[in-house]
């Protein structure tokens, strides 16, 4: 459906609203703000099954009393192809731009309120079919095939191979919970010094820790951000088994991003190799788990 059938159908659905295009992130899904005389909603459309789009405005829904975000409010069909989820709007500006201009201090201090923000997310809990560990464990297997497909050569990541293997047995016994799936400044918003989370079109249903796999892309932005985002996170100082998670779920995340960059996005594919060689340097040695910038509490 093109942009204009698509705005006709939006407001023949939503009438007396005016229509704002929303164009920004990665996504496929069709976003736009609804304007009517009271009030601004955001709306997203997509090919989804009306049931998944029904499942998350249940999960996420589970938090309309948490400050500091967007929560659904409906979902429909707009046509027999395409369905949409509303949620409430949040004013701000996009946080990754905001950051640098701000002072250590405060982009630590927002850190922090997303840390705690994305705790409240994982208090939701959400069953799903199967063993999570069996279910990563072939995603790996499936993203170390998409590394080798690339066939690109990135000798700090190599280095790390071994570790995943030595260490799919934690993935076993996690916990699921709801995820807000892509989790980083890039989908949040500042709004008087508070931070706003926005975007849960891929949420999903897993580890906790599993999260944290967008970290890289909050440290490239802000380094005091992401130790904030531990700090909010973990009232005392995180758990060994998290940082032993955290490098399998970082390396993971890196080793499918190549590939997705060069299929997907080829001219992101220089910033995806930057912050893949940037993640491997947080670990100097082959057995290291914490991350060198990681400052305990």
């Amino acid at each position: 459906m093109n942009r204009d059938v698509m705005i006709e159908e939006v407001l023949h659905r939503f009438p007396g609203c005016r229509v704002e295009i929303l164009d920004k992130g990665w996504s496929e899904d069709r976003k736009y703000i609804l304007h009517s005389e009271t009030s601004r909603t955001l709306l997203r459309v997509s090919g989804k099954p009306l049931e998944v789009q029904q499942e998350e405005l249940d999960l996420v829904g589970a938090l309309a009393s948490v400050e500091g975000m967007i929560h659904p409010l409906e979902v429909g069909s707009l046509s027999e192809e395409w369905t949409f989820i509303r949620y409430t709007y949040l004013p701000g500006e996009d946080l990754r731009e905001a950051l640098p201009q701000l002072t250590e201090n405060l982009q630590e201090e927002l850190g922090i309120q997303a840390g705690r923000l994305l705790q409240r997310i994982h208090e939701v809990p959400a069953k799903r079919e199967g063993s999570f560990g069996t279910f990563f464990s072939k995603k790996l297997d499936r993203k170390i095939q998409a590394y080798h497909d690339s066939q690109v050569v990135i000798p700090e990541l190599e280095q790390h191979l071994p570790y995943i293997a030595d260490h799919r047995h934690l993935l076993e016994h996690r916990p699921t919970r709801l995820q807000h799936g892509d989790f980083h400044p890039g989908n949040m918003l500042l709004h008087e010094k508070s931070v706003g989370i926005i975007d849960f079109n891929r949420w999903d249903k897993g580890d906790p820790y599993e999260e944290f796999n967008r970290l890289p892309a909050c440290s490239q932005v802000s380094l005091p951000f992401a130790q904030g985002l531990l700090r909010g996170y973990f009232p005392e100082n995180p758990p060994e088994e998290f940082f032993l998670l955290l490098k399998l779920y970082v390396l993971s995340n890196a080793l499918g991003s190549v590939r997705w960059a060069q299929l997907h996005s080829p001219e992101s594919l220089d910033y995806v190799l930057n912050v893949t060689r940037e993640t491997c340097s947080w670990y100097p040695l082959s057995e290291d788990f914490i991350p060198h910038w990681y400052k305990s509490h």
